[in-house]
């Protein structure tokens, strides 16, 4: 609950305002009230004491609560302050005490908010430094909200801190969570579709209490980092709208916290189904990946077996001898003839006369100094009828024995494993 009062900026004729005039100019050097009241000035001290008692105010300022709280021990108090102690110059119960001084006589009294009047803190400003022409009723507002701001907050930590604390503390999390507006929607990778994009509710809808009421957030309110105007900078304590707020907030806790565990359940189950779909995604691209290299793979087989059997074929045409580049030294002049002319026949084009002749010539140089294994089947050869009759599913020819076939069995044993 807060303490609140709008100060007098001139004493009028009600009875409390005639007995402080009265009091205050017994008090004066001058015995004229309308000088004597220059005399006085606000010191700036103020003091926040309420009474155990029945009548210290209760019924004036319209509280409940019989508890008592003092801003200072009463041992501490100055002289003036026991002597009426909770209550004004004039007699009245109050809260709020704040010092003024005689400026011709030194005296020393004490009066409430309600009896703050203009002149006695012009009095005080001016004594600050300030001239008269400078002073408004701002400037006048504004000296007594800052004496007092603090003994506010003070009181106020003393009388609820520690409930607020722990309230503020259980429910800062959720708040963050339920107190929010709908901007817009995007999409989440996690979960693989769209979800509400939300930001912090930084002003309330609806009726306070009704179903329709959307607060606005507790933590934003309070001390949220991005709000320049949180409450725990600007007055040093929530006002009553953020307590009651925080009040309701708590008895909803529970209720919040069901729905957002189902909330965050569904999420980790969707989370997971998306797991494992992306799983059994990428095990089927895989496979197609694969698939799609063994088709290269065997295409590609098919067609070096097809380059084998024309070269092997126009081998017999011309009566040359089947063989493998690597007969020659790598680079050299016989290498690169031989390899070019086996492309040519492997695809079948037309050999001139000039270049069968040469073909003879060079392998009739090659045979001349070469082993009698030259025939013998080359170990592409012995690879691809291993892979054919794997893809059959015949028992498997050891290599050591295909290696004894010559180029041409090896050819037709491949030729008939294919059909």
């Amino acid at each position: 609950m807060d303490i609140d009062f709008n100060p007098k900026r001139r004493l009028g004729k009600g009875r409390w305002d005639k007995k402080l005039i009265e009091r205050l100019t017994q008090l004066s050097v001058s015995d004229n009230y309308e000088e004597a009241k220059f005399e006085w000035r606000a010191t700036g001290k103020v003091w926040l004491l309420r009474n155990h008692g029945e009548d210290a105010g209760t019924a004036h300022w319209g509280y409940t609560t019989r508890q008592a709280y003092n801003s200072q021990e009463e041992e501490e108090w100055p002289e003036h302050l026991k002597n009426h102690a909770y209550k004004c110059l004039c007699g009245h119960p109050i809260v709020w005490h704040f010092e003024i001084e005689n400026m011709k006589n030194g005296t020393l009294e004490i009066v409430g908010s309600d009896h703050i009047d203009a002149y006695l803190v012009i009095e005080a400003l001016k004594s600050s430094g300030f001239k008269e022409s400078e002073i408004t009723d701002e400037l006048i507002e504004q000296w007594i909200n800052e004496k007092v701001k603090g003994l506010k907050a003070q009181w106020w930590w003393d009388t609820n801190g520690d409930l607020f604390e722990m309230m503020f503390n259980n429910v800062k999390e959720l708040d963050l969570r339920a107190n929010v507006r709908i901007i817009g929607r995007e999409f989440d990778n996690e979960t693989s579709r769209y979800e509400e994009k939300t930001a912090i509710r930084k002003a309330a809808k609806g009726t306070y209490g009704e179903f329709d009421y959307k607060m606005a957030s507790i933590v934003w309110r309070w001390n949220h980092p991005d709000n320049p105007k949180a409450q725990i900078h600007t007055r040093g304590y929530p006002t009553d709208k953020l307590w009651n707020d925080l009040l309701l907030f708590n008895g909803l806790v529970e209720a919040h916290k069901e729905a957002f565990a189902k909330v965050d359940a569904e999420r980790v189950e969707r989370i997971e189904a998306v797991r494992i779909e992306r799983k059994v995604a990428e095990e089927q691209r895989k496979a197609r990946e694969l698939a799609r290299e063994e088709k290269k793979r065997m295409a590609q087989a098919l067609r070096e077996e097809q380059y084998l059997q024309a070269f092997t074929d126009v081998c017999e045409y011309y009566n040359f001898r089947n063989w493998e580049t690597d007969e020659w030294e790598v680079g050299s002049w016989a290498f690169n003839f031989m390899s070019d002319m086996r492309y040519k026949m492997e695809r079948e084009q037309n050999l001139t006369e000039r270049q069968i002749n040469a073909i003879r010539r060079t392998l009739n140089e090659k045979d001349s100094g070469t082993t009698s294994n030259a025939h013998l089947a080359s170990p592409k050869q012995v690879r691809y009828i291993q892979a054919l009759e794997r893809q059959v599913g015949i028992p498997i020819t050891p290599e050591e024995e295909l290696q004894q076939l010559t180029k041409r069995q090896a050819s037709e044993r491949i030729s008939e494993l294919k059909r």
